[in-house]
């Protein structure tokens, strides 16, 4: 391991919204050091780079290559994934990828092969492990509050987003007027 001053030094692909989150962790933990952030966009990445006191870069590759890069954090669309990760696992550094790992079981398999081959760590990065009603609803099922679940869904989104069903039309005419039995 290359640690920069006993921290685990980081980069940052991918400096979009959930980017910019994983910026603000890897910072606040004190066992790590945000080295450089990557974007396709330049101005991205410097402005997040600059809220971290950090290098900035438009290239990942050159980013991952660095030799106080032990961490590699990937915050991109899915379909840049895959590609990023294994470029990152074969240069051994521990990875941590955005879920899901890729477009197919097969690309997700890759990922977990290579890095297991490698001693490399691969983790899935879930933005909603450590939600406060997730924590929660862990510990009544831990505690045997609640019994074994058999079916659980949790959904999440706006209200009208689209993970929810879409709002009815206000009824007007004879079907208001049955509807409320005038």
């Amino acid at each position: 391991m290359n640690s920069v001053g006993n921290k685990i030094g980081v980069a940052l692909i991918g400096a979009g919204r959930f980017g910019a989150k994983r910026a603000r962790a890897i910072a606040a933990h004190g066992g790590s050091r945000l080295i450089v952030v990557a974007d396709t966009s330049l101005e991205r990445a410097q402005a997040v780079a600059a809220d971290h006191a950090c290098k900035a870069e438009s290239d990942w590759r050159q980013a991952i290559e660095r030799d106080d890069v032990d961490a590699v954090v990937v915050s991109t669309p899915t379909q840049m994934l895959v590609e990023i990760s294994l470029f990152a696992i074969e240069l051994g550094k521990h990875t941590l990828a955005e879920k899901p790992f890729g477009r197919s079981a097969e690309e997700a398999r890759t990922l977990v092969d290579t890095a297991r081959v490698s001693g490399i760590r691969l983790k899935a990065g879930y933005n909603h492990r450590y939600h406060p009603a997730i924590r929660r609803a862990y510990e009544l099922f831990s505690q045997g509050v609640v019994g074994r679940p058999l079916f659980l869904r949790v959904p999440r989104g706006f209200v009208w987003g689209w993970r929810t069903s879409r709002p009815r039309r206000p009824r007007t005419g004879l079907a208001s007027v049955v509807r409320r039995r005038v």
